[in-house]
């Protein structure tokens, strides 16, 4: 169970790939660091086993290391492993859950997969909880053995379904449609014009101050299949439905913002026009966008429109 250590970090570093594209060459930098200490004391051990031994080879070390393992196990106190991934579900929570409001099947998403990450502590907590009572048994360990298999299980397909959901399917059509476009039968011709007549909608209709538009939607109002649209959006702009519909809706925020007769406007003013629902959300969609909060961004950037 020494594995449960790194289970917090890892699940971090899953839902901080979703989004905010994070480089996995550094998080792997930072996940070997956290695992340094234990990585020295394998060393170390198997060092002095070698210099006893007088033996070339480590066969003869392996008892030993499985021993310190098991040692590693036994000795790491349960109490601080909920703690410490207890902790971890906190922190994804509040990172993360801004950025999940600014769609609906996004934020039902998310909810599902802290969900299963809160589950799977819960099931290891019950453990040390159930183990006092005279009725627990193998039985009862091997539910629980389960139901944490169960929680992993279903993080990494709710991973797998990420794709779908972002790019602007529910749940249920990502489950029934797993696979993107590997049959599809949309040519460069028509694609390119999907991508003229979405780029003229959201112009001139602007559905992205819509909070709640989804994906089925924006197709009828573009005259396609939402299976179509969301590839042009995938293909054309490079950018899921989600991060898309966001991406317009900051760069009218930074507009709004940088503009001086519009100094009166408020922050969440400001969120709501463009078609944010929270105040959370705005601020870290839009910091992730610009590397600024939007405060920030409005007293670095400033303009008077022009009067055409």
């Amino acid at each position: 169970m020494g594995f449960l250590f790194i289970w917090g970090y890892s699940s971090s570093l899953f839902s901080k790939g979703f989004f905010c594209n994070i480089n996995f060459l550094k998080g792997s930098l930072a996940f070997s660091a956290i695992c340094t200490p234990y990585y020295l004391h394998v060393a170390k051990v198997f060092v002095n086993c070698r210099s006893k031994t007088g033996m070339d080879d480590g066969r003869t070390c392996l008892p030993q290391l499985v021993l310190l393992a098991k040692v590693y196990a036994q000795h790491s106190c349960a109490l601080v492993k909920i703690a410490h991934m207890s902790l971890y579900a906190f922190w994804i929570f509040k990172m993360f859950n801004g950025l999940s409001k600014t769609n609906s099947e996004v934020r039902t998403w998310f909810n599902w997969l802290t969900g299963l990450f809160i589950g799977f502590i819960a099931s290891f907590t019950s453990y040390f909880i159930l183990v006092k009572f005279p009725f627990f048994n193998s039985e009862w360990d091997y539910m629980i053995s389960f139901s944490m298999m169960f929680t992993i299980y279903f993080i990494a397909w709710f991973g797998y379904l990420q794709p779908k959901v972002f790019s602007g399917f529910t749940l249920k059509e990502a489950v029934a449609e797993p696979q993107r476009y590997k049959n599809s039968a949309l040519d460069i011709e028509v694609s390119n014009e999907i991508a003229g007549l979405l780029d003229e909608v959201m112009g001139s209709k602007k559905l992205y101050r819509n909070s709640e538009l989804r994906l089925d939607t924006l197709a009828d109002e573009v005259g396609t299949s939402k299976h179509y649209l969301s590839q042009v959006i995938n293909e054309q702009k490079g950018m899921s439905f989600f991060e898309y519909i966001n991406s317009l809706r900051i760069a009218e925020a930074k507009m709004l913002l940088a503009e001086k007769s519009k100094k009166e406007l408020n922050v969440i003013d400001v969120a709501y026009m463009v078609g944010f629902n929270n105040k959370v959300s705005f601020n870290n969609t839009f910091k992730k966008a610009t590397g600024k909060t939007p405060t920030e961004f409005r007293n670095a950037n400033s303009f008077e429109p022009v009067n055409q």
